[in-house]
């Protein structure tokens, strides 16, 4: 699944043109391209893999289905929120806001330090039915093992109109032990009849007992008899539940067609737990199983699943019923369908493999691009692993609502519409490298994820981790020219040390002891230190990593795998420690089991290197810090002997030393492959500044890379004084690489924030000036040039630089922005997709009511994802309180606004100190309505709460915030603690450097001149 690094930038490029076969061609076509040689080779192949007992038929018959009843009353149509604010309220505090920030931030010391605890193991109260007042059976948070699905038929007949559903599922499965309930996930369902017989058998008995477990969102049935050891059971529930438009389960989603007629369907999203929302299932990672379908449905629309459809009927009153035949052997989460008026493209890989895009009529013209980059993709996966993807067919599906990026179901890929479509007027060179990294994540989970499944949430990088390397691998494959690898360093490793410099982050292999915490491992770690970490053990073991995958994809096809799984198979084929396994498989499990990521301390006298490794943190104030184990760090590092040739030690002990020839200066971690900091002494920082103000091309763009990390985050922890971070940044005037000034921009940006949060407007004037002094000779030499003259690196840069030079003021800068956008409101001259936001963005900072207006009525009638994006970043940025109230109020009704953009209104929302202050108090006040849409622990809740709090520099709201947290039950969730320690970050950050700052850029502000060179 996809969720992070949603594009912020924009860019342009022209699309590709490919072959395909669309709807409505001759079907006979793809038939005969799925029957030429290349496909007879495939099956050969994954008829080896059958006889090496790696897996079950591709497509098992369907077991005989159980009679389809038919419910003779409807639930009740589930009621419609309704949201109303207290005007007077709202007015009483906006002005207590505006207060606030006239008088500036109360400043209250607190005496007792925050203790840092390990995480405890959550503790489950006893589970009661509560219509009964009887002790549910289990009374743990996972299922027993006693029973063992095998396959489920699954019959659902929705009402889009009437917004509910009647259903039935048939469960074939085995008792492992002798048992009297059947226990399954259920969620929200009423059941209508519950019945169970041996399977085959037409004999059924009905249940005696219903229990349920509201907590673990479990039922129990028991049928007056035991079921017995080593026997088959089928059970039949008959049940109804209603569809919303909650982005999770069998759900809603609408959409507007270019005439303006509203369309709704009906689509799906499992992971990680809300298959137990569309029918009773065992919702585990490891009951894997097998699943057929049958879809009741209007005549105007179609019916997907996993699986191709084998048949379609007439149904009562009219409609049809789609019928699929069984999936290979998979994991609830993966399981998919979708009701829809839908058109598609299609075209078939080297392999033999049918790939369809599917998209809102009116947009399929957008899907061409993704088509191509999906078959050259999913036939380079299969070269890569040699093992064939097993389905017949792989869809790609656009969903107008949707709470991630993508989601990876088998088969059957649903992704955002920003994630999967590609329209050259409104889409930029970034978003088109976002459509094609997504593609490549998604369909490497086809591999890892789906092929062999993590047994438990727990080893959640096994899936993510692996796919979040894998996007920059299978991007790079398809289109090296983009060198979209350069970027990796800039952005997933960087993201993932973030996170992981935090107490309260977790290992990659980490115990999840409560099921309402599986979604926080849907995070930083679990995607993008997995992905980092990869690379890290690529670049030591080297061609051999791969080769341990294959095996390790080879051994537990089919099945479920843990982390040591994986550590067996890559030390196995590791031959460069003289057959010593345990050396790698020390150094993977320190990598997999260590939360934190290492520092090396380097110091360097004559010609002796000293290194020290412990863990890194940013300081909060706390005294006592937590320690972990010791890291088997691959130490490499370059000097100006041989400034691309790494020497290579592996580090295992706490420290360590070694003679060096003389160098002018020495750098570590080349190319910034390993994970871990640098933190040099004062002389090696002398030596490499110097070097960089000389020529800083001697160093490669991702030690480029490295060093900018390195040296600002030395200077926000004190190990650098800042009057030498910015003579650091003085070389940045002469960077013409995308990757290091993309970093560079975000570690300046974190000084500008706190100065802007710290209300400190008379430094952060002069530092804008510092910052456009810096970067002035690259905004002339890029910005507003037409594109066919630059290359596409030059391209990212030049929306990158237009952006910055605006945020910061530049005045020519937003001049220009400013006169393209009156072009387009006044003339309807459409706006080049690089500069798009940052035109919108211009238009926000003039202020003007008219223009606020003009571009809400462009967002609103928009059919458009990107513009609709792109508008609404721009106008949540505003100052003006009734606007600022009014999207807050847009944002609870959830039909202008779509609940899948809340956290990103949040976000602009909460860009200035207005739309910050108030906004928190908006989401305290009205968070039982909001986690109705996004539950506690989803990715768009960690980043509303993340985004509130950026604005507090104050300890008494730090208190305030985890009082409130405290009250909802949320206090012991890991981001809830890490936004907390944030905040607290940054307060001790600007008691300790703000001045200082503020000192240097009055005592250099005169010599910043950001006249057009």
């Amino acid at each position: 699944m996809s969720w992070h690094r949603i594009p912020d930038h924009e860019n342009s490029e022209e699309d590709e043109t490919i072959m395909m076969t669309s709807v409505g061609e001759d079907d006979t076509t793809a038939h005969l391209l799925r029957e030429d040689a290349s496909v007879v080779h495939r099956r050969e192949l994954i008829t080896n893999i059958n006889n090496m007992s790696l897996r079950r038929r591709l497509r098992e018959g369907m077991r005989s289905r159980p009679s389809l009843s038919t419910l003779s009353k409807r639930a009740k149509e589930e009621r419609k929120y309704k949201y109303s604010l207290v005007s007077v309220l709202v007015i009483g505090i906006c002005l207590i806001m505006m207060v606030n920030i006239g008088l500036g931030y109360r400043k209250c010391e607190s005496t007792n330090e925050e203790m840092y605890h390990p995480p405890e193991i959550h503790k489950l109260k006893q589970c009661i039915d509560s219509a009964t007042g009887l002790p549910f059976p289990w009374q743990n948070y996972r299922l027993p093992t006693n029973l063992l699905p095998e396959d489920y038929h699954i019959f659902l007949h929705p009402n889009l109109t009437l917004q509910k559903y009647t259903a039935q599922v048939a469960i074939n499965f085995s008792a492992d032990k002798t048992t009297d309930y059947v226990i399954l996930h259920s969620r929200g369902h009423t059941f209508k009849r519950v019945q169970l017989g041996f399977q085959n058998s037409k004999e059924k008995h009905l249940v005696k007992q219903t229990l349920h477990c509201s907590n673990n969102e479990m039922v129990a049935f028991k049928f007056g008899q035991v079921l017995n050891q080593g026997q088959n059971y089928q059970i039949v529930l008959d049940f109804y539940g209603n569809l919303t438009f909650s982005l999770g389960g069998f759900y809603l989603s609408k959409y507007k067609r270019n005439n303006g007629k509203e369309v709704v369907i009906g689509t799906t999203q499992f992971e990680s737990l809300d298959a137990r929302a569309a029918f009773p299932c065992f919702d585990e990672p490891a009951f894997k199983a097998n699943f057929s379908l049958s879809m009741v449905r209007e005549p105007s629309f179609k019916t997907l699943f996993n699986m191709p459809i084998e048949s379609t009927n007439d149904y009562e009153g009219g409609l049809k019923i789609d019928n699929f035949g069984s999936t290979v052997k998979m994991s609830t989460y993966l399981v998919a369908f979708i009701v829809s008026d839908f058109q598609n493209v299609s075209n078939v890989t080297a392999g033999g493999v049918e790939v369809s895009i599917y998209s809102s009529p009116d947009k399929i013209s957008e899907t061409e691009f993704a088509l191509k980059m999906a078959c050259d993709v999913l036939d380079a996966y299969e070269n890569l692993f040699n093992i064939p993807f097993p389905l017949p067919k792989m869809d790609l599906v656009a969903v107008p609502d949707f709470a991630a990026g993508a989601m990876e179901n088998w088969g059957l890929v649903t992704y955002r519409e920003t994630a999967l479509l590609y329209n050259p007027a409104t889409s930029s060179i970034k978003d088109q490298e976002w459509v094609a990294t997504v593609i490549a994540h998604e369909l490497s989970h086809q591999w890892f994820g789906n092929l062999v499944t993590m047994e438990w949430w727990n080893d959640l990088w096994l899936n993510e981790g692996f796919a979040s390397y894998m996007e920059y691998y299978g991007v790079d494959m398809i289109h090296p020219k983009w060198k979209f690898f350069a970027d990796f360093s800039a952005t997933t490793v960087t993201a993932a040390m973030t996170q992981d410099s935090s107490q309260f982050t977790h290992a990659l292999s980490f115990p999840v002891t409560d099921s309402r915490k599986v979604d926080e491992m849907f995070d930083s770690i679990s995607y993008n230190k997995g992905a980092s970490i990869i690379m890290m053990l690529k670049d030591f073991i080297g061609d051999e990593f791969f080769d341990g995958v294959r095996d390790y994809l080879m051994k537990h096809a089919y099945g479920n795998a843990e982390n040591q799984d994986l550590v067996a198979a890559v030390a196995a084929r590791d031959t460069d420690n003289n057959g010593d396994i345990q050396v790698i498989k020390a150094m993977i499990n320190a990598w997999t089991t260590l939360a934190g990521v290492p520092i090396v301390k380097v110091t360097l006298k004559d010609n002796k290197v000293s290194v020290e490794q412990s863990r890194f943190m940013y300081p909060d104030g706390s005294q006592n810090l937590p320690e972990t184990g010791l890291w088997h760090i691959p130490l490499t590092y370059v000097t100006n002997i041989s400034p691309q040739k790494a020497t290579r030690k592996l580090l295992t002990q706490k420290s360590s030393s070694f003679d060096v020839p003389k160098v002018e200066w020495i750098k570590f971690n080349h190319n910034r492959v390993g994970y871990y900091r640098v933190a040099y002494d004062k002389g090696m920082w002398n030596m490499l500044i110097n070097q960089l103000s000389q020529d800083h091309e001697v160093f490669s763009a991702s030690d480029r890379v490295s060093l900018i990390s390195d040296a600002f985050v030395a200077a926000r922890v004190g190990n650098l004084n800042y009057q030498d971070a910015f003579r650091f940044a003085s070389y940045l005037q002469s960077e013409k690489d995308y990757a290091p000034l993309i970093l560079a921009t975000t570690h300046l940006g974190y000084i500008d924030e706190m100065l802007k949060v710290g209300l400190k407007e008379e430094q952060r004037r002069m530092y804008e000036k510092y910052v456009t002094y810096i970067f002035t000779p690259l905004y002339y030499e890029l910005a507003w040039k037409n594109k066919t003259s630059l290359s596409r690196m030059q391209l990212k840069l030049q929306s990158t630089i237009v952006s910055l030079m605006c945020s910061y003021k530049y005045e020519p800068c937003l001049t220009t922005a400013y006169a393209k956008f009156r072009n387009w409101k006044e003339n309807n001259v459409l706006i080049e997709a690089e500069y798009m936001t940052t035109v919108f963005q211009s238009a926000i900072h003039h202020n003007l009511v008219e223009d606020w207006d003009f571009m809400w009525n462009a967002f609103v009638n928009t059919t458009d994802a990107l513009l609709s994006n792109k508008l609404l970043s721009s106008i949540g940025m505003t100052t003006n309180l009734q606007k600022i109230i009014f999207l807050q109020e847009e944002m609870l009704k959830g039909e202008n606004i779509r609940s899948q953009s809340a956290s990103s209104l949040i976000v602009s929302l909460t860009s200035n100190m207005v739309g910050g202050s108030l906004t928190w108090r908006f989401v305290k006040q009205h968070w039982d309505e909001i986690v109705k849409l996004h539950p506690v622990a989803s990715f768009a809740m960690r980043s509303i709460v993340l985004h509130c709090l950026t604005t507090i520099l104050d300890e008494g709201e730090i208190v305030g915030a985890e009082a409130f947290f405290k009250s909802k039950g949320i206090d012991d969730m890991q981001y809830v603690k890490r936004t907390l320690e944030k905040v607290r970050i940054n307060i001790q950050w600007f008691k300790q450097h703000a001045s200082v700052i503020g000192k240097w850029l009055k005592q250099n502000e005169n010599s910043w001149h950001s006249d057009r060179p």
